[in-house]
């Protein structure tokens, strides 16, 4: 059974990884930065290990500026622990590059230190990254 605290934890852990998409969505650096801790690691099928703050942010620019018309969105959104949400999500982008559109779907765990900030964030893709 869980505790009134514990209940009461996990809306707001749901609300962080909201507001954090809606910065991605938003290309809101500024904001995306403030999620994470500075130790924050990444870990995507696509792009591999990022580690630390700065590493990460480095590496959503420079996705970001391939696919800067990405559409992304939440299929499920959902508590998995007191410090952990799991996103199920499908995107849609275009290569500035190449004009390849990209599609892609899977899941994401974002886990939560104590005091709220990302410190870690495994993507796990369903499908191959293809083009559309």
């Amino acid at each position: 059974m869980k505790s009134q605290s514990a209940a009461r934890a996990v809306p707001a852990i749901v609300g962080i990884v909201e507001r954090y998409h809606a910065a991605i969505n938003a290309l809101d650096f500024k904001s995306i930065e403030s999620f994470f801790s500075e130790e924050a690691v990444y870990v995507s099928d696509g792009v591999g290990v990022l580690e630390g703050r700065e590493a990460i942010l480095e590496g959503f620019a420079t996705y970001f500026a391939e696919y800067g018309d990405q559409v992304s969105r939440d299929e499920l959104i959902e508590p998995v622990s007191e410090r952990a949400v799991r996103s199920v999500w499908r995107l849609q982008a275009t290569s500035a590059r190449t004009g390849d559109r990209l599609v892609r779907n899977g899941v994401e765990t974002v886990f939560l230190d104590r005091d709220g900030l990302i410190e870690k964030i495994i993507v796990r893709d369903r499908t191959a990254a293809n083009s559309a």
